[in-house]
């Protein structure tokens, strides 16, 4: 996909993911499966594994559970330990390198195999990215050590994704559309509820 394309599709994801984050939510599985395309706008799908987390999670709340597709997995998940929200970081940077380079950044044919590609913490980079700040971003959120990974709420303040006015008028639009509709369909089916039990 060239540059120009895949960065309207990150930039979508991103919007998306913040809405996840401002509402306390992981995903746990994210890949490319689980982002689909309606009318040119792509969103996140499949909540199975998705869980609510306390405010400040990624610093002192922690899961410890094997959940997601291994290929888009953390090292922290990947090595069995407690991970946080930074986990979706790394997931969503797999999907960026993957979007930007056709392929994903460790191949690998067993769990075995890619977990040891994973653990040499080796990630290379095919080409120089041309979109100011892109390169650095992807780097940040494949660092192999969450500590040092990018964290979402700094994603979100990255100049890359700062919408002009128009846009966030669009956004807050699109938003209020969706959640009537969602209010509207919970309210329909609370009726048929009624109707049937």
């Amino acid at each position: 996909m060239p540059e120009s394309e895949a960065l309207i599709v990150i930039k979508q994801l991103i919007q998306g993911y913040k809405y996840l984050h401002q509402h306390s939510v992981i995903h746990r599985d994210l890949k490319p499966a689980n982002i689909l395309i309606k009318d040119e706008t792509y969103k996140i799908a499949d909540f199975g594994f998705a869980k609510y987390y306390q405010e400040g999670a990624e610093l002192d709340q922690i899961h410890q559970s094997l959940v997601g597709s291994p290929m888009y997995m953390c090292p922290e998940i990947l090595n069995g330990s407690t991970y946080s929200t930074k986990s979706d970081v790394w997931s969503m940077g797999v999907i960026f390198y993957q979007m930007l380079y056709g392929k994903t950044p460790h191949k690998a044919t067993s769990l075995e195999e890619l977990i040891s590609k994973v653990n040499k913490k080796i990630i290379r980079f095919p080409q120089k990215l041309s979109t100011e700040g892109l390169q650095e971003l992807l780097e940040a959120m494949l660092k192999y050590n969450p500590e040092e990974r990018i964290s979402w709420k700094d994603i979100f303040s990255l100049d890359l994704f700062q919408t002009k006015e128009k846009d966030k008028n669009d956004i807050n639009r699109s938003m209020s559309l969706a959640q009537k509709s969602a209010k509207d369909k919970l309210e329909m089916s609370t009726k048929m509820n009624a109707i049937y039990f």
